[in-house]
């Protein structure tokens, strides 16, 4: 059976009393919230409560890493430690490497890449 998508009418909303996933506590998503999560085109209500999301999110950015793009040279956050000499990137940079990869994906073929026989003698 597929997922129906609710239809939400900004003007019928409510306040709600929700539950955190994370310490259990009852928190008010109040009509402004609703409001800000239909603008931003978030279709879930929030899982954790204001105190929670707090904490959760300084937690994802104390595991970022500062690096500097090997590209255009700008700072930005990565969330893990690269491993060995990997280049580094920014985002977009990052974006625009994939994508030009992606696009000439389909002209690599198994013949244009090395044997794997090579690869252990080196």
């Amino acid at each position: 059976m597929a997922y129906e998508e609710k239809k939400i009418d900004p003007q019928n909303l409510e306040d709600k009393t929700l539950t955190c996933r994370d310490c259990g506590a009852r928190f008010l998503f109040t009509v402004a919230e609703q409001k800000r999560y239909l603008e931003k085109g978030l279709k879930k209500e929030p899982g954790r409560c204001p105190d929670c999301r707090k904490k959760h999110r300084e937690a994802i950015n104390a595991t970022m890493l500062k690096i500097q793009c090997r590209i255009c040279g700008k700072t930005g956050l990565i969330p893990q430690i690269p491993e060995g000499t990997v280049d580094t990137l920014c985002e977009d940079c990052f974006l625009k490497v994939k994508e030009a990869y992606l696009s000439k994906r389909n002209e690599i073929t198994w013949q244009s890449l090395p044997d794997q026989e090579d690869k252990k003698e080196n």
